[in-house]
Order: structure tokens, then sequence, then C-alpha cells
């Protein structure tokens, strides 16, 4: 039986010494204007009638074929998985050989040209013991380096409702590797091609190296969201292309936890990320620019130290949306269908801390939050089927798998 959610609020140095990199002083960035727009048709109030679809393990993300079935990204340590989730919930572990060691499989994207090559992409936590032992623990015996990787894959589904995944290539890698404790996050590692499927972004976030100086570096891909193409070689157009000691794949740097990263209709490129105590941001990427982490942020350390917030003449982007208390977005997607008609070309976010689905309104470049629809429980990801329902993912190591159809208010 479906159980009806209804809206909750509206508003609102190592070797290799890689921290001695290049870093670039911000310089102020223009702002687009907004764009004009039709004036928008009554908006009808609506809710989601949640229906329970799965239970899965430890899931990270979700994406959809063009059946209609899902395939779920599994980040378990030691070694993760991708599952195929057919649409009445019979859920299967695609067979593959996923380099290893790894401690999970985290985003997961459908190649553009799927329908002809079967390919799909994803991004998993590498672990390299014989790479230089680089950030917090060094010491610890029992803390092997790792990072984000990027690999693609050739998918063959068997018709019974599972598949297996062949010719696996890592195309690209996070630089460097860093010992952290297992519960240690910030990976970010979500994908999003660009609307001509020509170019792969990919969020990498801070891994919480805040004293190491890592994530102002340039010579790191540490706290930055890069672009690449698809085979994984780096475009000569990139903002920073050809600079020494600067990774030739940045697009924007300063960013904490991008755990959202998304093109709405227009073909614009928005990051959501979590703050540290507030501060949660919905960012507007544009190339080359700094979003301030760890030098600003509008919330505040963990430890009580008082971050300077964003301000105007900074040199930094500012967020087009800020939330304090936060959220805690974890994935987000630009609605393109019908079934939730007045919500068209809005962007929702999932939200931990929040136990929400938060919808926010883009008009040019900027955004407000519009609707709050209140879930009972942490949202770990979204995604849009290919008829216009949407699904959602809830975070635990054992979670639901829930379909959403609307239902007015």
């Amino acid at each position: 039986m479906g159980l009806t959610m209804s809206l909750a609020g509206c508003g609102g140095a190592s070797t290799p010494d890689l921290s001695g990199g290049t870093v670039i002083t911000p310089t102020p960035t223009p702002t687009p204007a907004p764009s004009a727009s039709p004036s928008p048709e009554p908006e009808i109030s609506l809710g989601v009638q949640a229906t329970p679809v799965a239970t899965i393990n430890a899931p990270w993300s979700l994406t959809f074929l063009p059946s209609g079935d899902a395939l779920v990204g599994q980040r378990i340590y030691g070694g993760g998985a991708i599952s195929l989730v057919t649409q009445t919930g019979e859920v299967s572990k695609l067979q593959a050989d996923i380099p290893a060691p790894n401690n999970g499989v985290l985003d997961v994207a459908l190649d553009p040209d799927y329908a002809a090559n079967h390919r799909i992409f994803f991004t998993f936590i590498e672990v390299d013991p014989a790479a230089p032992r680089i950030g917090r623990p060094q010491d610890a015996p029992n803390e092997n380096p790792e990072g984000t990787a990027v690999a693609s894959a050739t998918l063959a589904l068997d018709g019974r409702g599972g598949g297996r995944l062949s010719d696996i290539q890592v195309i690209w890698r996070q630089l460097p590797k860093i010992t952290t404790p297992e519960i240690s996050g910030n990976f970010g590692a979500k994908l999003a091609f660009s609307p001509d499927g020509q170019y792969l972004f990919v969020s990498n976030g801070d891994r919480q190296e805040l004293v190491s100086g890592l994530i102002v570096s340039m010579a790191t891909t540490i706290g930055k969201v890069v672009r690449i193409r698809p085979d994984g070689t780096i475009p000569s157009d990139n903002p920073f292309y050809g600079q020494p000691g600067v990774a030739p794949e940045i697009w924007t740097m300063g960013h904490r936890n991008p755990y959202g990263l998304a093109f709405d209709l227009l073909g614009n490129l928005w990051e959501n990320e979590n703050g540290p105590m507030g501060g949660d941001e919905l960012n507007l990427l544009l190339p080359s620019s700094n979003y301030g982490w760890p030098l600003v942020s509008n919330g505040d350390d963990y430890d009580g130290r008082v971050i300077p917030d964003h301000s105007t003449g900074d040199g930094f982007e500012a967020p087009r949306v800020s939330w304090t208390p936060v959220i805690a977005p974890s994935d987000m997607l630009f609605y393109h269908g019908t079934s939730f008609r007045s919500w068209q070309g809005d962007a929702l976010l999932t939200g931990l801390k929040a136990e929400a689905i938060v919808r926010v309104r883009i008009t040019g470049g900027s955004a407000r939050e519009v609707q709050r629809i209140a879930m009972g429980a942490r949202i770990r990801s979204i995604a849009e089927a290919p008829d216009g329902a949407l699904w959602v993912l809830e975070d635990a190591p054992s979670a639901r798998l829930l379909r959403l159809t609307p239902v007015k208010l």
C-alpha cells in the first residue's frame, strides 16, 4: 500500500609535493543576468504518494535504463557492486569484476549513446596500498590510500532480470589518493554528461583535508569539479589546460562535499554540496570559478571556528541558495517529465538531514526553494523514470527504493 507524503514547508608537504602546486587567486566572476520567461500557469500544489518497490543493501545512487529498469550503485566497504532492479522490484547484483581493491561503487550514469553501445559509467572508491601516504592518518597501519576513480563498462542484460558488465576500463583517477578512516566521506564522485554528450563532468570532494593545502592547490583534483571526455582524455579548451602546475581537467574549484551535479533544461550546470555546520549550497557552475571552500562559507566549522561568509567582491562565486539549518543534500536532478507537470524544469534535491525532497525553482541564474516534501527518512538518491515517475532511495545499510507519483494537496 502506498504512503502519502505531503508538503512540509516552504521558503526559503608530503611525497609527492602536491600541496605545493599552483594556487590560483580568485577573481570575481560575472553572474549571468536572469533571463526573461513567460508567465507561468497557476501551479497545482502537489505532494507524493510513495510505493515501496524493493529493499537494497547500502545504496548510493540510482539511474534508469530505457526499459524502465534501474541500476543502483552500492557503497559496500571491501567491494562495491551495481545491482539491477526491475520495475516489479526484483533485485539482482550484476556480474562484474569491478577493479579491486575498492571500498564501494558510488554514482552510475548511462553513456549518452547507450542505445547503440550499451556502455555505462560509474565512480568507485579505488584503494591502492602502494600509493604515497598522503593525508590523515598517514601512519595508521590499517588504512590505505584511496580516491575516486571513474570507469566505463559494457552492460549485457540476460532477459531474466540480471546481467553482467564487461570490458571495464578505468578512464580517470582523482589525484592524489589519501589515507582516511573508513567512516570518512566527502568523495562527491557524481557524474554528469553535457547535453551534447561530448563531455563528462565529475565532482570531487575535499576529503576533509583542511590543513594539508590539498584543497586550494591547483595541482590536485581534491575539492574540484573536473571536465573530461568520455574516453578519459582532457579537452584542450578547459579553462586551465596547459598552465604549469595545474591539473588540466579542473573546471571549478573550492568545493566541500559536492553530492549533486546536473544540467538544467537550458544546459546550465548546477551542483549542490554539504556545508560544515550550516551553509549547504546550491551553485551554478561557471568555468574557472572558485566557490570558496575552505576560505569562505555560510556555515562555521564543527569545532566552533568562525568561517567568513560569502560576500560581494570577495572573488569567490557565492551560492544561489544557501541553507542554515542544513538539509544535507545528497543528490539532485532537474525534472523533465509530465507526471509532475508543474515541477517541470525545477531542481529536486534529496535531503539526508531534512529527510525530504527539496524543490527549487530556477529563473535564469537565480534560484529559490519553493517546496519541501517530507519523506520521513534520510533520502540518498533520486531519479526520473522514463514514464516521468520519480523514484528515490532511502539512506541506510538496508534501505527502501520508493516509486513516487503525484497527489494533489
